[in-house]
């Protein structure tokens, strides 16, 4: 009722990180609660670093971990599981899902290296020490901005949210890159380049800068993408595996969001707008199968004759 009287108006939900961090009891005090949240943070952070690969095993919500990140570390992730690094240098690392990312922080140079997956990047200016994200033979550099860089083995998506960014070939990395850029592509906020592996060279597209990184809420998005490439990239956030059955459904095109914590459900919809049937193997993966009738080969020896105009 009051929500009517008030015109409609639409509440400001709040964002998926402020949900998990509230932990408010409300059968006691909100000053006795906080004294104790006080004491037992450290706890709970201790707490978290054991049951994390656990909690990750069971559940599709993403699992936030927050690491002081030595000058050399790696970091893995599994399914569903996001970990934040606080670089020495005041950088922040957001690291999704089934990621690998190794940092090595130098008097000269900060390297990060995406092996596979994707990681958001708050970089802290240090304009004597560049901020170099390596990503399968593209190299992304920084000096002090917000970008996302998502990895796969068919492609790089490079957007940026904030700043000014470079992407590049690494050096020697020639046609063996992930899709090596001919020539460095300047980036600015709100700009995306998906770097694909046939070589082909990039643009830069126009997206919604606010919306960059949005895996880190819960809302995977992608534009104009293979659904193979998407297939790929959800499966990150699910336990089930996923077959396609079929090539031309792999070729599909899909722009869209997929919300992380409903994959199986966002899949089993996926009749709904393409030409696809999914169904559930032997094994219990999601298995992919189109519903075009194929295309009838020609008869042995027999001549293909061109189709006439009217």
């Amino acid at each position: 009722a009051v929500w009517s009287n008030s015109g409609g108006v639409t509440p400001e939900l709040p964002r998926w990180k402020e949900s998990v961090r509230d932990r408010y009891d409300p059968t006691e005090p909100v000053s006795k609660w906080h004294q104790q949240r006080t004491r037992k943070r450290l706890g709970y952070a201790l707490a978290a670093s054991t049951l994390v690969a656990t909690v990750a095993g069971l559940s599709q919500l993403p699992v936030v971990l927050n690491l002081m990140a030595p000058s050399h570390t790696t970091v893995q992730t599994g399914i569903g599981e996001q970990q934040q690094l606080r670089l020495s240098d005041g950088s922040i690392l957001t690291v999704g899902a089934r990621s690998w990312v190794t940092v090595a922080l130098t008097d000269q140079q900060r390297d990060i290296t995406l092996q596979s997956g994707e990681a958001f990047f708050d970089v802290a200016k240090d304009a004597q020490r560049p901020f170099v994200v390596h990503a399968g033979g593209t190299e992304v550099t920084a000096v002090g901005t917000q970008f996302n860089v998502r990895r796969s083995s068919e492609q790089v998506v490079v957007s940026v949210s904030e700043g000014i960014v470079q992407v590049a070939s690494e050096p020697g990395a020639g046609s063996n890159a992930e899709s090596a850029t001919a020539a460095p592509v300047q980036l600015t906020a709100g700009n995306r380049v998906n770097i694909e592996s046939n070589g082909s060279a990039p643009a830069a597209e126009t997206v919604d800068a606010a919306s960059v990184g949005g895996w880190r809420e819960g809302r995977l998005q992608y534009i104009n993408e293979p659904l193979r490439t998407v297939l790929a990239d959800v499966h990150r956030y699910t336990l089930r595996d996923i077959e396609i059955a079929d090539a031309d459904v792999g070729a599909l095109r899909i722009t869209g969001t997929v919300f992380s914590n409903d994959v199986d459900g966002w899949l089993r919809t996926l009749e709904m707008s393409f030409p696809v049937r999914v169904t559930i193997g032997p094994s219990g993966s999601f298995v992919l199968k189109s519903t075009q009738p194929a295309a009838p080969e020609p008869a042995a020896g027999a001549a293909v004759q061109p189709s006439r105009g009217p």
